[in-house]
């Protein structure tokens, strides 16, 4: 009887460490079809609508990321790299348990080519245990930056005249921080200053701009030091200010701040501030 118990202990420690296989994943050159067909295989596009595709070649990545797109963690970017380009005509698609994700983006160069692919954390998690790479995660930074707002408090209706708004980060911390500046310019101004603008209670329509463009770089901003980032608001509303009259105006600074060691861990800031201008 003993020794049948010790046998049954045995077992039941076997069971106790056995490990689930990870997940098989697959990334595919597949053809992306205008309407189901027979025997299409559906994905699931960045947006979540679902179209239809043939699957094609199977291709073996040569490096995988799986990085965080906002502060709560919630979704993620999986970066493929593929030892070719792209076929013309295919889309890539990655695929695990029955289920496949079209790309959002791909691209390469002479040699090599690229596969981006926005999913949940939940997705995200499932591939980076098949292709057994960890998830970089977002962790809080630049707690000791203090921002001060400077912003024209009275402006005339002359389309040339400048309406000058000015964001100073100041670094009160111990260690150096990065500040994204650049990177997203249009002829209305630094798109990362998003306003939105009121007068007589109503809102003021913006000026539509389509992309920016512009040199992307990281400011260090040493202990003590500071940086400043400005805009023209004038250039922002329809009618540029033309009307006189008081406008109630909410200012955001969409920010990225970056380890100054390491710029792929990021963190994303928004400081705000509220002004009333008077048009003369």
């Amino acid at each position: 009887m003993l020794a049948r118990m010790r046998s049954v202990a045995f077992v039941v420690a076997l069971v106790g460490v056995v490990h689930a296989d990870p997940p098989k994943a697959e990334l595919n050159m597949a053809i992306q079809l205008d309407k189901p067909a027979l025997g299409a295989t559906p994905v699931l596009e960045p947006g979540g609508a679902t179209s239809y595709v043939t699957l094609g070649t199977k291709v073996v990545p040569t490096s995988i990321e799986v990085v965080s797109l906002e502060n709560e963690n919630a979704r993620f970017q999986l970066h493929l790299r593929m030892p070719a380009q792209v076929p013309k005509g295919r889309w890539p698609v990655i695929g695990t348990g029955g289920t496949w994700w079209r790309a959002e983006s791909h691209g390469g160069d002479d040699k090599m080519g690229d596969a981006s692919f926005t999913l949940d954390r939940a997705t995200a998690e499932t591939f980076a245990k098949a292709y057994g790479v960890a998830m970089k995660e977002r962790t809080p930074l630049g707690d000791k930056l203090v921002y001060t707002w400077t912003i024209a408090k009275t402006a005339t209706t002359k389309k040339g005249d400048r309406i000058a708004v000015k964001l100073r980060v100041a670094n009160k911390g111990k260690t150096p921080i990065g500040f994204l500046v650049g990177g997203n310019f249009t002829e209305r101004g630094d798109e990362n200053f998003v306003p939105e603008i009121e007068s007589g209670g109503k809102p003021v329509p913006l000026v539509q701009t389509y992309g920016g463009n512009g040199g992307m770089t990281y400011q260090r901003i040493a202990p003590g030091k500071s940086i400043e980032v400005t805009t023209d608001l004038r250039g922002y509303p329809e009618g540029a200010f033309g009307t006189a009259g008081t406008y109630t105006v909410a200012l955001r600074y969409e920010g990225t701040l970056a380890a100054p060691d390491d710029k792929s861990k990021v963190w994303s800031v928004a400081p705000a501030t509220t002004a009333k201008i008077v048009v003369k």
